[in-house]
């Protein structure tokens, strides 16, 4: 059975990290929820921006959270450090709203929550001190939208369901970040244009294999 919180008493408020701010008052830094601490039926709350020294928030195996994020997440002032995993039942978007986190978001992790269903949206690329981006094995679809190649890391996009990339994260000279999108369910036709540029040659590798049943139609490349 686990430990129950007094709420009078914040130092029995396990898995809240907690620090003091300019006024010697105590604040709520961090907060880590798990299988140990939530219950079948929790949700997140819509007050979440109340927090505003808040910098981490970890969702890591939890019970329950039949919900979406509340939009409120992304007007957390302070929030850094994103970590969802292993939350089968936590469901998407991940809204445009994420570019509100642009001054502060270094680390973004939401990876293995199949009903995460959600395109990526343009705004993540105003996240540019993303310096770690993992969506693996969740239910991402649609195209990979250009402006992702501003993050300064490699993201992390296997195991989804995209379907389309802008090309021209491989056609601008100035790109520098190319996912790796191995098993995802690409189709089509890649333009010439594409097949010609240095980027394709150094780069293509990142998108095999593909899901079963999808693949470019005028590329081949073993599916191993």
């Amino acid at each position: 059975m686990g430990k129950k919180w007094d709420l009078t008493n914040p130092d029995t408020w396990y898995n809240v990290r907690f620090g003091i701010d300019e006024n010697g008052l105590k604040i709520v830094e961090g907060i880590s929820i798990c299988d140990l601490n939530s219950v079948e039926g929790s949700v997140l709350p819509q007050t979440l921006n109340r927090l505003s020294y808040l910098e981490e928030l970890d969702i890591i195996a939890p019970n329950g959270f039949d919900c979406s994020l509340p939009e409120t997440l992304y007007e957390c002032p302070s929030l850094r450090f994103l970590n969802i995993s292993l939350a089968p039942l936590l469901k998407g978007p991940l809204p445009s709203h994420i570019g509100k986190l642009a001054p502060t978001l270094e680390h973004l992790m939401i990876t293995s929550c199949k009903n995460f269903v959600s395109e990526l949206p343009p705004e993540i690329g105003l996240c540019r001190k993303i310096t770690y981006l993992n969506l693996m094995n969740c239910h991402f679809y649609g195209k990979i939208p250009y402006e992702l190649r501003y993050v300064h890391t490699i993201p992390l996009l296997e195991a989804n369901h995209f379907s389309e990339i802008d090309w021209r994260i491989f056609t601008d000279p100035e790109s520098r970040v190319f996912p790796m999108m191995s098993e995802n369910d690409f189709r089509g036709v890649i333009p010439q244009e594409v097949l010609d540029c240095e980027n394709w040659k150094e780069n293509s590798n990142n998108f095999y294999p593909f899901n079963p049943g999808f693949g470019f139609s005028n590329y081949e490349k073993a599916n191993f």
